[in-house]
């Protein structure tokens, strides 16, 4: 086994729309909402009310697939909840962290790449080697 620990996460971004309202609109409890604060030191704080749901301590399972698989499973129906939103000037992405321990590496099965492209979600890895963390 390559990985040490992996989770996926789905994120929105809004200018205009709070982190609540982004929840309501898709029926999904965040797992982690910022709302928007000017006077933040952090940059995108600055811009940006953030939404998340993360398969983070809910999946046990080094396989990325599995998570993104929640991922799907979560936004089964939602495409045009999603499609709403983006007309809202909503930015969103996958987002995934993903530790190595070996050579072996990623991959996206063909019916994983098409339910994210159903959704338009884009999918991006932070990935790091089990002797930098």
């Amino acid at each position: 086994m390559s990985c040490k620990e992996t989770f996926a996460t789905l994120r929105i971004f809004s200018k205009k729309i709070s982190p609540e309202i982004i929840g309501r609109r898709l029926n999904i409890t965040a797992t982690e909402m910022i709302p928007l604060d000017q006077e933040s030191h952090n940059r995108s704080r600055q811009k940006y009310n953030f939404w998340s749901w993360s398969t983070e301590g809910k999946i046990d399972s080094c396989e990325n697939l599995k998570h993104l698989s929640k991922l799907i499973e979560l936004l089964q129906d939602k495409e045009n909840l999603l499609s709403d939103l983006r007309k809202d000037d909503c930015s969103m992405d996958v987002f995934c962290y993903w530790v190595s321990t070996g050579n072996e590496g990623l991959f996206l099965d063909l019916e994983t790449m098409k339910s994210f492209l159903k959704f338009g979600l884009e999918i991006h890895w932070d990935i790091y080697f089990d002797n930098e963390v």
